[in-house]
């Protein structure tokens, strides 16, 4: 009800879809392939819809399992996030930013950037 009786929820996305692949490889090697759309929203605070829109975005992540014949729950593991090194936000406010006296505020939409390509690497054991 209200003002904003009909406006979109802001920071939740119009639309997400993930694929993913997982790709038996020989030698106990597995690789897994992800593929993640998120549709544009209203930045957080614009509950009246009307400013700008945080922008769509794809992101593909890599990752490559090793698991050892002979050992029982060991796992190696190597990855790379946001292969195409995509520039996005997935987050930003609108807010007030306060200058000189304080007395005279200018709004803007202060974004937080997502990391751009990342690698990770690891082993795993699991006990049973």
């Amino acid at each position: 009800d209200g003002a904003n009786d009909g406006k979109t929820i802001p920071l939740v996305p119009s639309q997400r879809a993930s694929v993913s692949t997982m790709i038996s490889l020989p030698k106990n090697l597995s690789l897994n392939v992800a593929a993640t759309y998120t549709g544009s929203s209203f930045v957080g605070g614009d509950v009246s819809n009307d400013g700008e829109k945080l922008a769509d975005y794809t992101v593909v992540d890599l990752l490559a399992r090793y698991v050892p014949a002979g050992v029982a729950g060991l796992e190696f593991f190597a990855g790379v996030d946001n292969v195409f090194d995509e520039q996005y936000a997935s987050l930003a406010y609108y807010g007030a930013v306060m200058e000189g006296d304080f007395t005279n505020p200018t709004y803007v939409n202060g974004y937080y950037p997502a990391p751009g390509i990342s690698y990770k690497g690891g082993i795993s054991y699991k006990f049973r």
